[in-house]
């Protein structure tokens, strides 16, 4: 039952942050682009 879980749960996390990635970089570039960035101190 657990491992059912984790196979179907690991792909679906990693297609989600996919889908939020694509539209960060159509909708939200900027923050998009901060991803690459080194944080300021």
């Amino acid at each position: 039952m657990v491992n059912t879980v984790l196979v179907a749960l690991v792909p679906a996390v990693f297609l989600l942050g996919v889908a939020l990635a694509l539209w960060l970089r159509r909708s939200r570039p900027e923050v998009y682009a901060g991803f690459a960035t080194e944080p300021n101190e």
